[in-house]
């Protein structure tokens, strides 16, 4: 390379190799008579597109190597550390090094907390809420036990009650022999009009069968007051508006009902507001197809009522 005088000392780079060097700064004269001389020796040659100048290289850096101790972290940071910091590296200082006499009696002033006080609290705060269980299932132990014992109660009242029965019968003894002769209810008329002068009046219905009888005058529904009172079978109905008496009876036919009687020995109340069962005795006076045809028959009866206005 040629350079100028200035460029002596200096660091430069190669254009082909791009290698860095300190250009000389004592050139050899009779290099330098020689150097036009050889140049003008060398045949010339064609001139050539310039060489590109290669891209510079990534210059890569070591990592520092991670610090071992506070000494390498000061150096790091670019700050310097106490003179003692390397005679006491490793060991722990004592207090007395950072607070003066004054200090330390402040120190030892401040209470440190008490662990055994917050056991304490722990352990109050176990039994409130111990006490506070204890407290809600004694509370719903007796609640419970109460609710069965009144519950207990209404199922025993309620057992004590008969079960209405859902069959109505009639049982006659006729000529030695028990006819069973089902019916459907026992009807109980209120008389409307006129109640001072005629009585209500009730009725054994069913298929083929048809009793009427009469209660007493100003009978308002006193259930209990029928027992043992024995009330009169009628021949026709009291309101001359349902017919006559009469009742169907194995190879006798239908017969009229003359007479008779009807005695309630057994009043089953239903409940609140539903109509009472009835288990009685009951005679008949028949009469049958001839003139002189009197048949007298007895039996029980249990009958569903059904009252009506």
């Amino acid at each position: 390379m040629n350079l100028d005088d200035s460029k002596a000392g200096k660091i430069g780079r190669c254009l082909q190799c791009n290698q860095k060097f300190r250009v000389p700064s004592d050139i050899d004269a009779s290099a330098e008579n020689s150097a036009p001389d050889k140049l003008a020796a060398r045949p010339k040659r064609a001139s050539s597109p310039p060489l590109l100048e290669p891209a510079p290289r990534a210059v890569t850096r070591r990592e520092p190597p991670p610090p071992k101790n506070d000494a390498d972290i000061m150096k790091l940071s670019r700050y310097d550390m106490d003179s003692n910091a390397a005679a006491t590296e490793g060991k722990a200082r004592p207090i007395e090094d950072f607070l003066d006499e004054a200090q330390w009696e402040d120190i030892e002033a401040i209470p440190l907390p008490s662990c055994t006080g917050q056991a304490r609290q722990r352990k109050k705060s176990f039994i409130v809420l111990m006490v506070t269980i204890s407290v809600l299932g004694a509370t719903t132990l007796l609640g419970t036990i109460a609710f069965f014992l009144w519950t207990k109660g209404d199922t025993a009242d309620a057992s004590n009650e008969a079960p209405i029965p859902k069959v109505s019968v009639l049982r006659l003894q006729v000529e030695g022999k028990e006819v069973v002769i089902p019916i459907e209810r026992m009807n109980c008329n209120h008389v409307k009009r006129g109640r001072d002068e005629f009585p209500d009046y009730f009725e054994l219905e069913g298929r083929g069968v048809s009793v009427f009888g009469k209660f007493w005058i100003g009978f308002e529904e006193q259930w209990d007051e029928l027992k043992q009172k024995p009330l009169t079978i009628v021949p026709q109905d009291p309101s001359l508006s349902h017919g006559e008496s009469h009742i169907g009876l194995p190879d006798k036919g239908d017969l009229k009902v003359t007479n008779g009687k009807l005695v309630v020995k057994e009043v089953i109340q239903g409940p609140q507001g539903d109509d009472p069962f009835f288990r009685g005795e009951i005679e008949l006076e028949l009469k049958g197809k001839g003139a002189r045809d009197t048949l007298n028959v007895k039996g029980t009866f249990e009958a569903q009522v059904h009252t009506w206005f």
